[in-house]
This record gives structure tokens, sequence and C-alpha cells, in this order.
């Protein structure tokens, strides 16, 4: 690379803007799905500040400068590489995403830096999966919920879970996360677990004195952000709030998020839909996770909450081999007839979209 030529452009700004922590102490730049390298490292053996320059970030970031992305990502499962074009780091920049280019950072891109002058933008802590539920596309990681139907089983499941190795480092980390880079401008609750059942990530909600110039992207199951929850972290600069809810039925939610309380987790959402409504945060979406069980449910699902203050209702496809065949879009469940059934329901779908709302199918 001529690097006395500046760098206007990049395929994406994520391994010069985030980190994403993820269980067992693994750290990335985004989803590890999505890549070919793994972990950029291990924080049982290395440190943030370590971990964010070191030799792995260094070269998916001098590929990126390369245009050899492929080298380092799944070019055929990555959404941003399949469905975003080039980012000018020069041009404004979109709102509402997590990933700011500082000035700092942009200077780094164009000057070709692989060791970045400050520290990420953008932290996800998803490092931890203590949650109030049991979905069946989480089953491989809370197989202790399904072991027995009994509720003090699962109350005792829950509890070794609040206690599990990821405990150690989690909670520290919420803590200290703000001093360790003060570059962060948007802080991501939580990708793992459930922001409000984790209690690192609860108590980090409802503290006051954090910076001013920081925003919480907040990922939640909603079944406990009811109205008193709210009261007590409203204080808090969100740039948006994603909820989890993959069904429009009392029968089909509860089958596939095992222990949450559907009209409870429906009254929330009809909360959140009147605060956005009224100007309380600037985003609200809809994430549903599409399956066997739910597909017939995606219609409904827009036409009970389509109007009610949602921006954005996204469907993405189920991953993984799970219980029940639920995963009809690769692997052995694989199934042509109910992928063309689904082609003709996105059509529906689109059309059921009201202004407002926007309605997408981000990998389907």
């Amino acid at each position: 690379m001529d690097k006395t030529t500046p760098i206007s452009r990049v395929r994406c700004i994520r391994p010069f803007t985030s980190l994403e922590l993820q269980d067992r102490g693994e750290v990335s730049f985004c989803c590890t799905e999505w890549v070919k390298t793994g972990s950029l490292g291990n924080l049982w053996q290395s440190s943030l500040e370590e971990i964010w320059n070191g030799p792995v970030a260094r070269q998916i970031r001098q590929a990126f400068y390369e245009g050899r992305h492929e080298d380092v990502c799944k070019a055929d499962v990555c959404p941003v590489l399949i469905s975003e074009s080039e980012k000018d780091i020069f041009a404004p920049q979109e709102k509402n995403t997590p990933f700011v280019l500082t000035q700092e950072i942009i200077t780094d891109i164009a000057e070709g830096k692989t060791s970045m002058s400050q520290g990420p933008s953008y932290v996800l802590l998803a490092n931890w999966d203590a949650c109030n539920s049991g979905c069946i596309m989480c089953w491989p990681f809370r197989a202790c919920y399904f072991a027995s139907d009994s509720r003090r089983a699962v109350k005792k499941a829950k509890k070794e879970i609040l206690k599990n190795l990821d405990a150690a480092i989690a909670k520290p980390l919420a803590r200290d996360i703000l001093k360790t880079f003060p570059s962060i401008r948007v802080l991501g609750l939580t990708g793992a677990g459930d922001p409000f059942f984790r209690p690192d990530t609860r108590e980090l909600l409802l503290k006051k004195d954090k910076p001013k110039h920081l925003s919480i992207a907040l990922f939640t199951n909603a079944a406990l952000l009811n109205r008193r929850m709210w009261r007590k972290i409203a204080h808090n600069r969100f740039l948006y709030i994603n909820v989890s809810v993959d069904a429009a039925e009392k029968r089909v939610y509860e089958y596939i998020r095992r222990f949450l309380k559907w009209e409870q987790v429906k009254k929330n959402i009809l909360m959140l839909g009147s605060l956005r409504r009224e100007g309380g945060f600037p985003l609200l979406i809809l994430n549903f996770t599409v399956m066997r069980s739910n597909m017939d449910q995606i219609l409904p699902f827009i036409e009970l909450f389509a109007d009610k203050g949602p921006d954005l209702i996204y469907f993405q496809r189920v991953r993984g081999n799970i219980a029940n065949q639920e995963n009809f879009f690769e692997g052995p469940d694989r199934d042509e007839d109910l992928l063309k059934k689904l082609e003709e329901i996105k059509k529906q779908a689109l059309a059921l979209a009201l202004p407002g709302c926007n309605v997408q199918f981000g990998n389907l």
C-alpha cells in the first residue's frame, strides 16, 4: 500500500471503531460468526488496551486498507459486506449509528495507521449470558434451564448462571469500562443475556454519573423493562432501544421464550412505543428471529405493532442447529417449501408497512 496517498474509503469501519466483549473472555471487532480470524485476544490473558492494538487487530486493519477483507471476513455471511458499500470516512455519518467515526479515528484511517491513537468509540458488553429467559434458539448456552420444569429448579439454574466464570470478569469490566476507554461514545448493553437481569449492566444503567457524551444502545427482551424500571433509567441518553420479541401471541411467544410472560412483555413494548412517540428516546427497534415455529407470526406481528411506535421492525433468520428442527434455512433441516412460503410472506409484509415504521428482512 502506498501510504503517501490518503485513505478515504474502507469496506467496513468496525475494525477501527468497535470492540465486542464476548463470553469466556474473548474479544472481537464484531459478531464472531462473521469472521475467519477468531478472536482478537482474551481478557483472561491480556488487557483490553493490549488487545485493541494487538497483532491480530493490526493485521485485520491492514487487510482492510489493502482491500483484502475476504481474507479475514466471511463475505457471504456478514450483513455489512452483503448489503453495504464502501464507507467514505469523510461523509456525514448516518443517524443513530453506534459506530462513531471521531476525528481522531478519521485521521488514523486517512493516514493508514493500524495502531489506533485512541480507544474504540463503540463497545458491546456481550460478555455474560446471564438472562431471565431460556429461549429455544439459545438452548445450547442455557441447557440448565431445560433440565426441569419446576420453578425451584429454574430459580436455582439462574443463580448458577449469575455465579458462572464470566461473572468474575464481567462485573469489574462494567464498572471500569468507561475509565478504561474514555473514547467510548456508545456503549452496547448487552448482546448476551438481558441488561436488566445481569446485575452488572443493571447497576450501570441505574448509575447517573456517566459522561455527557455517552449514549446507550440497549438490547433487551423487555420482560423487566416496565414503567417502574423506566423511571429509574430514564436519565440515560439512549441511542436506541432494541427489543427482541419473536411472536404475536401468547402460545408461540411462551414456547420460544421460556419463562417469560407474553402479556407483560406486550404491555412493556406498548409502553416503550408510547414513550418513543412522546420523544422519550430517539429510536425503537423490534427484532424478530424467524424460525419454523413463528414464520406464520410475521404478518400478525407487523399488524400488532407497526402502528404502536417502533421505527423499525427487523426480521432475521435463526442460526445453528437447535431443538425441534427450527432452522429451516440451512443444514439438515433446510426446507425449500418453507423458504418459498417465506418469500411470499415477505412480499405481503412489505405491503403492510406503515409510514414511519420501516420493515426490513436482514439476512432472509
